[in-house]
């Protein structure tokens, strides 16, 4: 199948900044991974939906493309599908780009639907650990762990990003939980910095904090930290019938506790 309505890849062109319109276009050349904007000439706008994704007729892999080309095409994309008014099913294993591209994301596990819900609801409130580490990153929280961190027996999951590293002995404020710990790790990812935290109990914690948060001056290895959370952001989640370890591959880390 091929673009019919022209409009769709004038605009991928100005996306990637890619020069040329539509009348350089030749439908009896299939798709080339070469040429940035080929990669969306094949699905027919005129039909009620299409299949996108790294596996289908399409020809479109975003992963073929570097982040920054990827970013704009997602966007692009995104736009377009509410232009032209069509469904696109899009399959990806970049949790990223499901929860960019997606009005509903469908999350699967060995052939089953964990979740089918919207990106936010996919991410703030997993139905299972499948999801929740599968979706992003995340600290699994499960049996007598839960219990001593949170005060609840069960299986939870704590995002990184909900974790604030604060100094040494800071109490809990209302409707927040302390921890006390020491930092074991750091890793500087640009946006912000990850830490790995051995907290008093005996278990590890990962933070994440943005870089408008300033933690430098607690943020060296070997230096005793307080971390808090909001009681509400450890989410109970049931425990996956085909993953009962709560290891999620390919796709986001799960650090399990």
């Amino acid at each position: 199948m091929h673009v019919t309505d022209t409009r769709a890849l004038d605009a991928v062109r100005k996306a990637l900044s890619i020069g040329g319109t539509t009348t350089d276009y030749n439908p009896d050349i299939e798709p080339d991974y070469d040429d940035a904007g080929a990669l969306w000439a094949s699905p027919d706008l005129r039909a009620r939906e299409a299949v996108l994704g790294e596996d289908s007729d399409t020809g479109f892999s975003a992963g073929a493309l570097d982040l920054k080309l990827r970013k704009a095409m997602q966007l692009e994309l995104k736009s377009l599908n509410h232009e032209v008014g069509i469904t696109f099913i899009f399959v990806t294993h970049d949790q990223e780009e499901a929860l960019t591209m997606s009005d509903r994301v469908a999350v699967f596990n060995a052939g089953r639907i964990e979740q089918i819900a919207s990106p936010a609801e996919i991410y703030e409130q997993p139905a299972t650990e499948f999801v929740a580490g599968f979706v992003g990153t995340t600290n699994l929280l499960t049996d007598g762990h839960a219990q001593t961190v949170l005060g609840h027996e069960g299986t939870f999951s704590l995002r990184p990003e909900k974790i604030h590293v604060r100094p040494a002995a800071t109490p809990a404020g209302p409707g927040e939980i302390a921890a006390d710990g020491v930092i074991e790790t750091i890793v500087y990812l640009g946006s912000g910095t990850r830490y790995i935290v051995a907290l008093d109990s005996g278990i590890t914690l990962m933070a994440h904090v943005p870089n408008r948060e300033n933690a430098e001056d607690v943020a060296d290895v070997g230096s005793a930290v307080t971390l808090l959370w909001d009681t509400g952001a450890a989410f109970p989640v049931a425990v996956s019938q085909d993953n009962p370890s709560g290891v999620a591959e390919p796709g986001g880390a799960t650090h399990t506790l």
